[in-house]
């Protein structure tokens, strides 16, 4: 597999350089599923080709072996809370639009033992658009331009139905454009280091007022230089495995990444295991 996606990333790789206009009509679209909580790569439309050139790479490797499409989905993401980079979880059970800059997120978090009900806002700041021009009308490329949404967020953690902390901070979102809206950009998806959808903030305990860092993102975490020593793909180093990694440094100690506490990673498991008998 990781082979197929080290041709997809040949093929795919790009650059780009900042533009300072922003994409007309963005934020009247609703942003909910298709960049803040998106579980899958859109394959109509925006990544039509993307899917093709996928299924492409993996009759050349595998033959007529079943594909099976669960790469398509996202994973959770991966996140840690503290100075001593202890594992956090963050499931999002729902993102609505309130208006163009305002999205309501409602949620689930774990560190640990503790099990935290998560509601509160996440706010737009800005966009940044990068070279349209990098997308010509006869590319394979069904997209007309790029950029990313900075925004910042304010949610309070219930536990046992008291609010127990606030979590706040600022996020950034990768993101394409086609058809005057914008999706999830996983164009270097591939890639060794990619990430997407970054969150930097604080657990702020109300009775203690202990603040911890709080950070989390998909596929890599932002500011985890000492938790992250892996190159191509996220990888915690061994003296963390007692800080909720166990399940994760076990499977990369099987080789290709997967991780049975991830929804995206379930399927991947039982696939390799089967491959393995």
């Amino acid at each position: 597999m990781k082979h197929v996606l080290s041709i997809l990333l040949a093929c795919l790789f790009l650059t780009a350089c900042h533009k300072t206009s922003t994409p007309r009509g963005i934020l009247s679209n609703d942003l909910s599923y298709s960049l803040v909580c998106p579980d899958s790569v859109p394959t109509d439309g925006v990544y039509s080709w993307w899917s093709e050139s996928f299924k492409k790479c993996w009759t050349e490797e595998y033959g007529n072996e079943p594909m099976e499409d669960e790469w398509l989905y996202l994973p959770e993401p991966l996140g840690f809370r503290g100075a001593d980079f202890q594992r956090f979880y963050i499931h999002y059970d729902t993102v609505y639009k309130v208006s163009d800059s305002i999205y309501h997120i409602d949620g689930r978090t774990r560190c640990k033992d503790e099990i935290c009900a998560i509601a509160g806002n996440l706010v737009v700041d800005s966009l940044v658009s990068l070279n349209d021009s990098l997308f010509s009308d006869d590319s394979y490329i069904k997209i007309s331009g790029s950029g990313t949404l900075y925004a910042h967020y304010i949610l309070q953690a219930m536990h046992n139905d008291k609010h127990v902390a606030d979590i706040v901070g600022k996020a950034y979102f990768d993101y394409l454009v086609h058809n005057d809206s914008i999706f999830y950009d996983a164009i270097s998806y591939a890639g060794d280091a990619y990430c997407n959808n970054q969150y930097t903030g604080k657990w702020i305990y109300l009775d203690t007022r202990d603040t911890l860092t709080c950070n989390w993102g998909d596929f890599r975490i932002p500011e985890s230089n000492g938790l992250d020593g892996g190159c191509g793909v996220f990888s915690p180093y061994d003296e963390f495995y007692d800080n909720g990694w166990k399940t994760y440094i076990d499977w990369l100690d099987h080789g290709w990444v997967a991780d049975p506490e991830h929804a995206y990673y379930d399927s991947i498991y039982q696939a390799d295991i089967n491959r393995w008998k």
